[in-house]
């Protein structure tokens, strides 16, 4: 997506975790900018100042697509659970934030962790919260539900972002595209409803693919997204300008320090 092409005032650029190469925000070709990274456990607190004057506001953790994925649901929660741990310890004194890659599995177990951190967390498009089927089972109903609960707490934030990734059992991937677009909508409404002032968008640019299997950094082709789908997309989410202006401004711009 072509920044100046679509009138953006300012940029964010998000580490994402299929490349070796950072997104700095001397980057953005004169644009406002901040960035948030991957970095190792081992990066020193005068290296983080040094980011930090460059413009970056947070570290990423991605337990979805990072290669590291397990058949247990209670283990990559602990693991993710010692990283979130580990990273608000040492990013509450810059006033940075956590952004979290996962399934809605993991996040549901993590719920009452992320709410008490000592600093905020976005989770990751919609935060993978699942489509329902026929056979439509609890998590699918009371996800929203909690997740709504969980974003009163004040300490998240929700990403409304990437609806192409949600998925929610084999019988959703033969849902209808209107019906499919409607139960996303839903989705985003009940956030919105829960707390406005914790919702964020992102276009997910350059749209990667991946499959959970295969090993970090491997190349895959990326989607064909046109930015028009995703613009139209957002505006049936908050048709409203004062909701349109919270979301694209103002809930960013007091999170990332523009």
């Amino acid at each position: 997506m072509r920044a100046r092409s679509y009138r953006a005032a300012k940029l964010l650029w998000i580490r994402e975790s299929l490349y070796a190469r950072q997104c700095f925000a001397s980057e953005s070709a004169g644009l406002p900018a901040r960035a948030i990274l991957v970095l190792p456990p081992s990066v020193s607190d005068q290296a983080l100042c040094i980011l930090d004057q460059q413009g970056a506001r947070g570290v990423r953790i991605n337990v979805e697509s990072s290669g590291t994925r397990s058949s247990s649901i209670q283990l990559e929660a602990d693991l993710a659970r010692e990283q979130l741990k580990t990273w608000a310890a040492r990013l509450a004194w810059l006033g940075w934030h956590i952004q979290l890659y996962a399934r809605w599995p993991i996040i549901m177990n993590l719920l009452d962790d992320l709410c008490a951190l000592a600093v905020p967390v976005v989770l990751d498009h919609f935060a993978m919260l699942p489509l329902s089927g026929p056979a439509t089972g609890n998590d699918e109903i009371d996800g929203p539900i909690r997740l709504a609960q969980a974003l009163k707490s004040g300490n998240l934030y929700v990403k409304l972002s990437a609806s192409y990734r949600l998925t929610g059992g084999e019988e959703t991937k033969m849902l209808p595209a209107t019906e499919r677009a409607a139960q996303v909508g839903h989705l985003a409404h009940c956030l919105l409803e829960a707390n406005p002032a914790r919702i964020l968008w992102g276009s997910d640019w350059p749209h990667t693919q991946y499959s959970p299997q295969s090993p970090v950094l491997s190349p895959v082709a990326n989607r064909q997204v046109p930015a028009k789908r995703l613009l139209d997309e957002a505006a049936t989410w908050f048709a409203q300008p004062h909701i349109r202006s919270l979301i694209v401004e103002q809930n960013p711009a007091r999170l990332f320090g523009f």
